[in-house]
């Protein structure tokens, strides 16, 4: 009697202690991050984000640009169908202009609805600061351009165009307009081009030309794009600095600068779907990019882009639970419910998947970011944990949504009046990004920036000028008017009868 009386009061002791113990369930899998990781499929909506917009189209005419002379007639061919594109789908271009631009054609006579494919001259400095500023006028632009024509200018330009000066004309663009609302975000792009290059390279540095290393550079372009090189002739130009003749490979710019920020991913959509009309083929790296007229996944410089989560159509209950939970999807809400003092359990949702498009492409988002989930007016939150599953660049894998959810039964969040309203916030620091961009690249936005910037184009005549410390500088800059911006990438309601 005395040995069942002691196993009776173990078994109690042993029930109390297992009782008391925490849920262990295993952890979620998934993402607690940004879905995508800065990278996004992303379909333009089939009807404009604006009813009208005035559109500006400005090529860069110096002399460093001349050696894309041949593939200009297509580039102009291709914006002209993508402008048709958004005209098609109700978009009321109601004020054009298109020029090109360089110290010999200032813009102050551009007055042309559209450049004419046949006047590129390639010939003059570059005046990619006062393009900047002649755009910025226009609710939609492009600039074609090679970028940074000169080292050591200065944010004033008085030097002319180097990085501080381009950096500081770009943030100058996106600064807010007068009586325009604070809500309206300005946004910018750069759709990298890659093309044949025919012509001088004018590398804007000094260095003396008998010790520069033909065999080296050949060697660098074609370890970086898998196409062969022609270098020769290396000289002074007539500013004293390293020029050589140079057929290959070679990047270019389109930059594209938009209010709001929608019409600008809009024209993305079209120029990625004219691309075929005008036989300009997409790539996702230099290394391996068609012979012709290319351009890469563009890179959203501002204000950055997300996933946006319109809905959840599906909620399914993990089996394992700590205890009774159950759940139930209705709309935008999620009814959670629970007879005890405390259960736990997991809870599945499906993203409503993306309207489809006719004109849809991946973009790159370069601002840092962060993701924060937020409630208001809940001293305890429902959600334990949160991960995100699938994929935000592939449209056969729907983003997904694991939630591990704890409930009371005291709890009351009675719907529609009570619930817990729940988002998931992305947040762009600018300030952030400069360091990160200084740092090895961890993201997509920033190994492609890395692969088509180069401190010095000596030896790398395939790559931008300091493309790079271009946009470190202008994160610096625009700091100072947009410390920051974000978006909702989902959100959701939780109810509790």
């Amino acid at each position: 009697m005395l040995r069942l009386i002691l196993l009776v009061g173990w078994l109690a002791a042993a029930y109390r202690i297992g009782a008391s113990q925490p849920c262990q369930l295993p952890p979620l899998a998934g993402n607690a991050g940004v879905p995508g990781a800065g990278e996004l499929f992303y379909c333009a909506p089939e009807k404009p984000p604006a009813p009208s917009a005035s559109l500006a189209v400005l090529v860069d005419d110096s002399g460093s640009m001349a050696g894309h002379r041949a593939v200009m007639p297509q580039v102009l061919a291709w914006l002209e169908q993508a402008s048709s594109r958004l005209a098609a789908r109700g978009l009321n271009l109601r004020d054009s202009r298109g020029c090109y631009f360089s110290s010999a054609r200032p813009l102050a006579q551009c007055k042309d609805p559209r450049p004419n494919p046949r006047a590129f001259q390639g010939r003059g400095a570059t005046t990619l600061n006062l393009a900047i500023e002649f755009a910025a006028r226009f609710d939609l632009a492009v600039i074609i351009t090679d970028g940074v024509g000169n080292v050591g200018g200065g944010p004033a330009c008085a030097a002319g165009v180097d990085a501080a000066c381009l950096a500081a004309s770009l943030a100058a663009a996106l600064r807010p307009r007068g009586g325009e609302p604070r809500t309206i975000l300005p946004g910018l792009w750069i759709v990298p081009l890659i093309s044949l290059f025919d012509g001088t390279l004018f590398t804007e540095q000094a260095f003396p030309p008998e010790q520069f290393d033909v065999q080296r550079v050949t060697t660098n372009v074609t370890a970086d794009t898998g196409l062969a090189a022609v270098v020769r002739n290396p000289k002074l130009d007539a500013s004293g600095l390293l020029a050589y003749d140079y057929r290959g490979p070679r990047a270019f710019l389109a930059i594209v600068i938009a209010r709001p920020a929608e019409l600008g991913r809009a024209l993305l959509g079209a120029m990625a779907a004219a691309g075929p009309f005008s036989n300009v083929v997409p790539a996702i790296s230099m290394k391996g990019s068609p012979q012709g007229l290319a351009f890469l996944r563009p890179i959203e410089i501002f204000p950055g882009i997300a996933p946006r989560v319109s809905g959840f159509t599906a909620a399914r209950l993990d089996p394992k639970a700590c205890r009774t939970l159950s759940s139930k999807l209705a709309g935008e809400q999620l009814h959670i419910d629970c007879p005890n003092t405390l259960d736990q359990g997991t809870v599945y949702l499906t993203a409503q998947a993306a309207v489809p498009s006719s004109e849809c492409l991946v973009i790159q988002s370069l601002p840092a970011h962060t993701l924060r989930l937020e409630s208001a007016g809940a001293p305890v939150s429902p959600i334990l944990d949160s991960r995100w599953t699938g994929s935000a660049t592939d449209p056969a894998r729907p983003l997904g949504l694991s939630l591990r959810l704890q409930c009371r039964r005291s709890w009351s969040l009675p719907c529609p009046k009570q619930g817990l309203e729940v988002s998931w916030r992305v947040s762009f620091d600018y300030r952030a990004t400069p360091s990160r961009l200084l740092a090895p690249a961890r993201f997509p936005a920033e190994r492609a920036l890395a692969e088509i910037s180069a401190t010095s184009v000596i030896q790398q005549p395939h790559r931008l000028l300091q493309l790079r410390e271009t946009l470190e500088s202008f994160y610096r800059t625009v700091a100072l008017t947009w410390p920051s911006a974000g978006q909702d990438l989902a959100r959701l309601t939780l109810c509790k009868p």
